[in-house]
């Protein structure tokens, strides 16, 4: 398993560069997450399990073949009370 029980106090997770297959829908469970960089990394989506992570503060997700974000991150009710920023190009 990619995110392990241990990773829990992980603020940090910057994987850009790294070509995947997808995220594992586990990236969920990383609780103290607040920055998540997955840019030029060829993902075509992104597991909705993304929408557990209620600390986060910036996703950035450039340059990569997504042409949507998931409902779990663009819904009202996750950014009720927290800003979160991303950064995408759907267009690309």
């Amino acid at each position: 398993m990619l995110f392990r029980s241990d990773l829990n106090q992980l603020e940090t997770l910057d994987i850009g560069g790294n070509p995947l297959d997808e995220v594992p829908h586990e990236i969920g469970n990383l609780s103290s997450l607040k920055h998540l960089t997955l840019k030029y990394t060829n993902l075509h989506s992104i597991p909705g399990s993304i929408g557990n992570l209620t600390l986060l503060q910036s996703l950035n997700v450039e340059r990569n073949e997504l042409t949507t974000l998931p409902i779990e991150i663009r819904s009202e009710e996750r950014r009720v009370g927290k800003e979160c920023r991303y950064r995408w190009s759907p267009d690309q």
